[in-house]
């Protein structure tokens, strides 16, 4: 009898651990696939966000802003990478306080020793080493202190256009090259001492490389990676990319293979056409422009069937999409119903932050605190856009 008592308890708990591996296995897999639809949905600041802040970026003749790149919080300070465009006269960072107050820039434009001749497509800050990489599209990447003072220049691996920049770890960095075809590496880690090739990690087609608007973005000390037609996002390490979860869009999903095979043994110039009649007429019914996370919501911004633009000159079926991490709710929008195209120029675990113009602060009054609606209110026309946090 007591054998047979003991033989059932063993069952039982091999039983017990079995069902436990089993449940444990569920929930990760369902942890790490995203379900969301593309259906519209009429959501609120008021719903996505607990608190709004406005940071007033100051204006002076040093400090114009026109077109940003790349916006990167280090140290309570922000880095915004600007140009004039088109003309390109200057190209350089400011840096901004945590009140927006202006500091000084780093970088200038020109012909001597400590300047860069041609554009910025891309910088990015190790704050450990104080050093800021500007990295041109011809490969050369300039480095300069924090405070503004140069450090040195050194060339990335030739052949490519380079589009982005991120640092992975103290020691890699990575590079973006959106214009390149199936046969090149997309995406390299560099030794962050030298800038030479340590390996690359994806290639793929050029034009749903180019469809990448960023590709990465950082949360928790992970770099993530995210193609355009791909529903899966990639954590990146030094030696190779693993999915950390997928969107499911149900009905609205596609085969991104497919998609690739209708591209295969084409020339670029017939790609091009190719990728064109799918963009239009639904082949590829929408890409993943851009994505990030904070510690409340998984997001994305979509873009539809290419068609019309707006004034602005934005794709009239530009949409924003929110998961909720805790629930599982997803929201997609175009505009929130106070009028607002939610599209972030940086994310960071607690917030979202986006510039927004003087013309479009006043549609943030109604969901804004009298302390924050005391700021829009002494902004004028000619002001450099404020940059607004966005608070889940």
């Amino acid at each position: 009898k007591h054998k047979r008592l003991m033989k059932n308890w063993l069952y039982l708990l091999l039983l017990t651990w079995i069902l436990a591996s089993c449940s444990s296995q569920t929930k990760e897999t369902g942890d790490n696939v995203l379900k969301a639809t593309l259906k519209e949905t009429e959501v609120s600041l008021k719903d996505l966000f607990s608190r709004i802040e406005v940071i007033p970026l100051e204006t002076n003749d040093t400090a114009l802003m026109d077109h940003v790149h790349r916006i990167r919080k280090v140290n309570n300070k922000y880095y915004i990478l600007n140009e004039d465009y088109p003309g390109f006269t200057y190209i350089n960072i400011l840096v901004y306080d945590a009140e927006g107050n202006f500091l000084h820039t780093i970088g200038k434009k020109g012909q001597g020793p400590e300047e860069y001749p041609w554009l910025i497509y891309d910088m990015d800050i190790d704050a450990e080493k104080d050093l800021v990489y500007m990295m041109s599209p011809s490969g050369m990447l300039y480095l300069y202190r924090t405070d503004g003072s140069f450090v040195r220049k050194m060339n990335m691996p030739e052949g490519l256009i380079y589009h982005g920049l991120q640092f992975l770890n103290s020691n890699q960095l990575l590079s973006w090259a959106g214009g390149t075809d199936i046969d090149n590496d997309a995406m390299s880690v560099l030794d962050a001492d030298s800038a030479k090739l340590i390996k690359g990690l994806w290639r793929d087609h050029n034009d749903p490389n180019w469809d990448i608007i960023e590709f990465t973005y950082a949360y928790q000390d992970k770099i993530y990676f995210t193609p355009s037609i791909d529903r899966q996002v990639y954590e990146v390490t030094s030696d190779s990319l693993r999915i950390a979860y997928e969107w499911d869009f149900g009905e609205d999903n596609y085969d991104a293979s497919s998609v690739r095979s209708r591209l295969e043994g084409l020339t670029i110039a017939e790609k091009d056409e190719k990728w064109n009649e799918m963009r239009k007429t639904g082949g590829v019914p929408y890409t993943l422009l851009k994505q990030g996370q904070t510690n409340k919501y998984y997001f994305t911004n979509v873009l539809g069937i290419l068609g019309e633009r707006d004034e602005k000159g934005y794709a009239k079926n530009y949409f924003s999409l929110f998961y909720e991490k805790a629930t599982g709710r997803s929201f997609y929008f175009k505009k929130t119903t106070e009028g607002l195209a939610i599209r972030p120029d940086m994310t960071t675990e607690e917030a979202l932050y986006q510039l927004i113009p003087t013309e479009d602060l006043e549609l943030l009054l109604p969901v804004l605190d009298e302390t924050e609606k005391a700021k829009v209110m002494k902004r004028v026309e000619d002001d450099n856009p404020c940059l607004v946090k966005f608070i889940p």
